[in-house]
């Protein structure tokens, strides 16, 4: 029992010393506040709204601009891209590449006649039957085509079969017409 008085003794000291530790911590400022004059809060309330609407019409801004450049990329892509591959073969065989809206990506000599015909010929771009009258246009001009007898060979590759088979048609009726007005 004894021990714990002299526990509680020693207890009772340690708090009495901490209040006056804390005490002797805390500094009394309250004597040297001047409280005759008011008080005011500087409070704005339409900075906040301003900052939170400039916020939310950046992120508008950022939304709009990010779906631009999707669509434009979409775009792009889309044109940029090989839908169908067209060979239009006699004896000079060329190839051109072209995108879903039928312009030429791409035209290549697939031997040396081929050169010939491509010779100062830019395609890219250009639409498909005016390619295609450009084409056989020159193999007339060189002589590749001097009569009616002549073969010519048009493949296309595409994904689609119903869709290689239309644009088969069209060049062909492209060859066909470019060969009765020549």
């Amino acid at each position: 029992m004894a021990l714990d008085k002299h526990k509680q003794l020693n207890r009772k000291q340690i708090e009495a010393c901490l209040k006056s530790a804390t005490d002797d911590l805390i500094p009394n400022v309250l004597d040297r506040i001047d409280l005759s004059t008011p008080q005011i809060e500087e409070t704005s309330v339409s900075k906040p709204v301003f900052f939170k609407r400039q916020r939310v019409i950046a992120g508008l801004i950022a939304a709009c601009f990010c779906m631009i450049m999707l669509a434009g990329g979409t775009y792009s892509y889309q044109n940029s891209r090989v839908d169908s591959v067209i060979g239009i073969d006699v004896n000079p065989s060329v190839e051109l590449s072209v995108n879903k809206k039928n312009r030429v990506l791409k035209a290549e000599a697939v031997n040396q006649d081929g050169m010939t015909i491509l010779k100062d010929m830019d395609m890219e771009g250009v639409d498909l039957n005016v390619a295609v009258n450009a084409i056989i246009g020159s193999m007339v001009t060189h002589g590749f085509l001097d009569d009616l007898d002549n073969a010519i060979l048009v493949t296309v590759s595409n994904d689609s079969i119903k869709k290689a088979s239309n644009l088969r048609s069209a060049v062909v009726t492209d060859i066909r017409t470019t060969l009765e007005e020549d």
